[in-house]
């Protein structure tokens, strides 16, 4: 039997987690990170273009409600590489990663082993390491 393309609606997922420089499932809190991120950059009236920014909130408004809870993807990702933990793709800019950690904290401030994998995260953002701090 042949197999299927990927439906439509998968690709168009895919290519919106790549536009806002995400992982597939990233926490709903890293999207709407990555969203005002992406569209600092190229929203009209900081020079970008009206069709760059339409691009983004499109890719913010499909995305709603296909992320994951912030608990679930960290411990889920505890001892990934850095990129894994926050939800963002390998080459997204240090910057972003800073802003998703940020959100990803708030989120987690009263679980504070998954606020830690975060901040471990933040710090060894783009070192490619993969070494899991030990448990207390």
């Amino acid at each position: 039997m042949p197999s299927q393309p990927p439906a439509k609606t998968t690709d168009r997922l895919a290519e919106h987690w790549r536009r806002l420089s995400l992982l597939p499932g990233a926490p709903e809190c890293v999207i709407n990170a990555a969203h005002r991120y992406h569209i600092e950059i190229h929203h009209p009236d900081r020079g970008g273009s009206v069709d760059d920014a339409q691009r983004v909130n499109v890719a913010r408004d499909e995305l709603r409600g296909h992320g994951t809870a912030p608990n679930e993807h960290v411990a889920r990702h505890y001892r990934g590489e850095p990129w894994h933990v926050l939800g963002l793709a390998a080459n997204a800019d240090r910057t972003l990663a800073e802003r998703a950690a940020k959100a990803l904290a708030s989120d987690l401030a009263e679980l504070p082993r998954l606020a830690s994998r975060v901040a471990w995260a933040a710090e060894h953002w783009g070192e490619g390491v993969n070494v899991a701090p030990r448990a207390a």
